[in-house]
């Protein structure tokens, strides 16, 4: 899997948001992207659009450490592959 993370690095205290062109479920994230925080320390952003109980609707954020790759987010399961069932005891 390619690793889909932009190519530049963000100044220390900013970063970008992007479309998230790969959510299936509402609970995956509607806009995703970087930050470099100011320690200089990269992180991963995320957002959700939620509306409040008045009608304005707002960005709901999430910073998290950045991974190394995107690989193993969404490693496909065989299911096919044969079940190890040993008991280690």
């Amino acid at each position: 899997m390619a690793d889909l993370r932009p190519k530049f690095t963000p100044k220390p205290g900013n970063g970008s948001l992007f479309k998230n062109k790969f959510k299936k479920q509402d609970n995956h994230p509607d806009y995703t992207g970087n930050c470099t925080l100011l320690d200089g320390r990269p992180a991963d952003l995320a957002a959700w659009i939620k509306e409040d109980k008045n009608g304005n609707k707002f960005m709901s954020i999430k910073i998290s450490e950045q991974r190394e790759s995107y690989e193993d987010a969404a490693q496909p399961v065989n299911p096919q592959a044969p079940l190890d069932d040993e008991v280690p005891w």
